[in-house]
Formats: structure tokens, C-alpha cells, sequence
């Protein structure tokens, strides 16, 4: 379930703003690079081996999001969505869907919130780690 979220992240553009330029420079300047997914809230480190070739390609003004999916007929199979992104604060901007964020040395961890069966909002970590 998270990980299809987590496709609706390239799926849209979003735009620049420069309203705080220095803190934006700084926080792309700590995003940009590979970030392979390590680890869920939903699953810990128990990914397969599909999910563990899911990953992020962060430059200056675009991320690339290869999702994976597996399949009994066709294995596992990765798409790739490409857009622009906004930073403001800890908020990552994806089009319409943000996240919460932080980078501590190779560590990127994205926390965003749905909405569960019953309209209450669930935490989702997610966990990349730098390649």
C-alpha cells in the first residue's frame, strides 16, 4: 500500500519558489544523489529483494523515482517517474504530495501520512540510504 503511494510522487510536476534560497541550497545540497530504499515503518528492514532496488536520483532540480513492483509472471518490474520538487523547511514538495524529511549522514528518511480505513491519518517512514 505505501509503496504505491509513494508512485503518486513522480506521477506529478511541481514549481520553484526561492522564498528562503540559503536553507533550500542547503537541504538540496544534502538531498541530491542515489538513495536506495532501506527500510519501512511497515516492514522494517524485511524488504525483498525487489523492493531494495526502489530508489530515488535527486538533482539540483529534478527526482527521478524508480518504483518496484513484483509479479508472478514477469518478476520484479521498475518504473521510473521523473519531476520537479520544491524544499521549504523539512517539507518535501512532489506536485501535490508532500513529505516530511531529513538527512543525517547517508540516511534519508521521508515520513508522509494517509488516511487509513476509518479517515484517521497514518505515519509512514520510509528509510534510503545514499549510494
Amino acid at each position: 500500500m505505501a509503496f504505491t503511494a509513494l508512485i503518486l510522487l513522480g506521477a506529478v510536476c511541481g514549481k520553484s519558489n526561492d522564498e528562503n534560497p540559503k536553507s533550500q541550497d542547503d537541504a538540496k545540497k544534502a538531498l541530491i544523489g542515489t538513495w536506495y530504499l532501506a527500510s519501512t515503518s511497515e516492514v522494517g528492514d524485511q524488504l525483498t529483494e525487489c523492493n531494495k532496488k526502489e530508489h530515488f536520483v535527486i538533482t539540483e532540480s529534478t527526482i527521478t523515482h524508480f518504483t518496484t513492483s513484483e509479479t508472478k509472471e514477469k518478476g520484479c518490474l521498475t518504473e521510473e517517474a521523473k519531476s520537479s520538487y520544491t524544499i521549504k523547511n523539512d517539507t518535501l514538495i512532489v506536485g501535490k504530495t508532500t513529505f516530511l524529511f531529513s538527512v543525517l549522514g547517508d540516511k534519508l528518511t521521508l515520513t508522509f501520512f494517509v488516511k487509513d480505513g476509518k479517515g484517521n491519518d497514518q505515519k509512514i517512514d520510509f528509510i534510503y540510504q545514499k549510494h
